[in-house]
């Protein structure tokens, strides 16, 4: 009997190598499938757009800007202090102690620093250098028929008949009596005796 079951546990053996060896071949002889290829979208060169030098106008100075004539100026003069802080506008207005009182401000007072330097607003010939009680010197520069005034200077850099020319010092800023010692440029600007507001001439 345990002969018998040998017998069969071997023919059982050998028929199963015998189905592995043929599938085996039957596998071997099937031709290998290849991993779909999936065609490449086509890739062009990047063309770049072709850059030219830009061509920039050449920046000239602010007062290149500036027309020839002063009356064609108007709203485009530089302020004479190149720091300043508005201290009093031009024209009428209510004093500040006195009620039912009125000041007259003639021009436009900028207060600055101490030693500040004041610079022409325009080209033009200094017609007058001269000093006032309160008002330290004063410089006086001819534009045709506008004259600006410059009150308040500590120290002149230029004298009478000098062409000076936009944005030139004439001059450093002084303490004003009349203010507490604080530093005020008082500055007018005229067209013959006409007083004008500065305020709408600098910018």
């Amino acid at each position: 009997r345990k002969a018998e079951e040998k017998r069969k546990a071997e023919e059982a053996r050998k028929r199963e190598e015998a189905r592995k060896r043929e599938e085996n071949k039957r596998q071997g002889n099937k031709p290998q499938q290849k991993p779909e290829q999936k065609p490449q979208p086509e890739v062009k060169p990047e063309v770049k757009p072709e850059v030219k030098p830009e061509n920039k106008p050449q920046q000239s100075s602010p007062d290149a800007k500036l027309s020839k004539t002063f009356a064609d100026n108007k709203g485009k003069l530089p302020y004479p202090m190149a720091s300043y802080r508005i201290y009093k506008r031009f024209g009428r207005h209510p004093h500040p102690e006195l009620k039912y009182v009125e000041t007259n401000n003639t021009g436009l007072d900028l207060e600055g620093s101490a030693n500040a330097p004041v610079r022409a607003v325009f080209d033009g010939v200094v017609s007058l250098v001269f000093s006032r009680q309160g008002y330290n010197n004063i410089v006086m520069i001819n534009h045709g028929n506008y004259i600006t005034i410059y009150a308040g200077l500590k120290s002149v850099s230029v004298k009478q008949g000098d062409k000076v020319k936009t944005k030139q010092n004439i001059g450093t800023l002084g303490p004003n009596v009349f203010e507490n010692g604080r530093y005020i440029l008082h500055f007018e600007l005229r067209k013959d005796r006409e007083k004008l507001n500065p305020e709408l001439w600098l910018k």
